[in-house]
């Protein structure tokens, strides 16, 4: 009997150099430009085409969204080979990713969907109960947005979806800086009120920072929540007031909470008055360096220091200053906490490894003669998940120290 023809490809083929598969099948996604053979990069290909990732001896490994031009040349969206994305596609896709949080959160207000750990290689989804943020920082999601914002309308049935596509991450991409709102412009609103631990806090979807609030730290805000009563608290990078609330929320004696961007600070005076915080809260524009100095010189200390900076070492080549930038935090941090006091340090900067960002710290807190205890070391929650092939997903780093 013969064998039938295989079928057509309706894809590209994009041809890998001998044994450059090898880390594909231990699932990690991402196809970097050295390891394409040379006559199969495939440059005639527009940004963010999909294509299907061959072996050096013709095996598929996928389909993935292609780049002639960057240095992640090829992005995996399914192990199936000459898949073409629909929107029903990505309707099945979040549908998994709902499920995967729905035994961690009964309410929906979370991350909905995490990049490449959920399927979605260049874009997070997040979630305020029926508002939807995505955010995309490859060309290969850009291309298919709309088939995602048709997506999130026939799972979800949102009031309204924000396009926030203005990650300076799109630039190595080539993709250009916007924010637009796809559906439901008339009808979202100026705040939406997240819940947290038991307060609600104010958001700005179109112009608050990335997403418009950070559901990765909510595990590191539920826990200086319960260790700061009777404290003294300074809040350095506070954006929006939400572990200074949450600490004053938990017993607080006060909080002073720094950060330089002003549209943040007032966000954080509207959830303080909101709560019913806010005699306890003082909120300072201004960069938190110069503000730190400022604060040891005045011979001003805390019983619990929290610094939540953004990150330091955006590209790879940025890590020796981010690393010096780490430890001149701590060293600030150690010198503005007292006797006894809490340190909460973090790093969002996924070129900094856990072990990096530790030695930053201890070095921070060396110098200033003061030792440091490890109590916890943590990251974000369950909404953000891990892809384990890929070491690079894991990017939030928190360290709760005992002086």
């Amino acid at each position: 009997m013969s064998r039938s023809a295989p079928a057509p490809a309706t894809l590209p083929r994009v041809v890998l150099r001998k044994d450059a598969e090898r880390r594909l099948r231990r699932g990690h996604p991402w196809v970097f430009s050295n390891e394409l053979a040379d006559d199969g990069a495939r440059g005639d290909l527009v940004a963010g085409a999909p294509v299907t990732v061959v072996s050096a001896g013709g095996r598929g490994q996928g389909s993935f969204f292609f780049h002639p031009h960057s240095l992640i040349a090829a992005r995996r969206y399914t192990r199936e080979n000459d898949q073409i994305p629909d929107a029903d596609f990505w309707r099945r896709r979040l549908v998994v990713a709902a499920r995967r949080r729905a035994a961690f959160f009964d309410a929906p207000w979370h991350r909905l969907a995490h990049a490449e750990a959920d399927g979605l290689p260049g874009a997070v989804i997040d979630r305020f109960g029926d508002d939807f943020v995505i955010r995309t920082e490859s060309a290969g999601m850009e291309r298919v947005r709309g088939d995602l914002v048709r997506a999130i309308q026939d799972e979800f049935r949102p009031r309204a979806i924000v396009a926030r596509d203005d990650a300076p991450l799109r630039l190595l991409e080539g993709l250009s800086s916007s924010v637009s709102v796809p559906f439901g412009a008339d009808d979202l609103p100026s705040r939406v009120w997240v819940p947290e631990g038991g307060l609600r806090f104010a958001a700005d979807l179109l112009r608050g920072q990335k997403t418009g609030w950070f559901y990765d730290q909510s595990p590191q805000r539920l826990r200086a929540a319960s260790l700061a009563r009777h404290r003294r608290v300074l809040d350095l990078y506070c954006g929006t007031g939400a572990f200074a609330l949450h600490a004053l929320a938990g017993g607080a004696v006060s909080a002073v909470a720094v950060d330089r961007s002003a549209d943040a600070l007032a966000l954080a005076a509207e959830s303080a008055e909101a709560a019913g915080l806010a005699s306890g809260l003082s909120l300072h524009e201004d960069e938190v360096f110069r503000a730190a100095r400022a604060l040891i010189d005045a011979g001003e200390v805390f019983d619990f220091v929290i610094a939540d900076p953004p990150a330091f070492a955006p590209r790879r080549r940025d890590r020796p200053q981010a690393l010096r930038a780490y430890r001149k935090l701590a060293r600030f941090c150690a010198r503005l906490a007292g006797r006894e006091g809490l340190i909460l340090i973090s790093s969002c900067s996924h070129h900094i490894s856990a072990s990096e960002f530790r030695e930053a710290v201890s070095g921070g807190c060396a110098d200033v003669q003061r030792s440091a205890r490890l109590m916890y070391f943590g990251g974000a929650g369950a909404d953000h998940p891990v892809l384990l092939a890929l070491p690079e997903s894991s990017y939030l780093k928190a360290a709760l120290l005992s002086l």
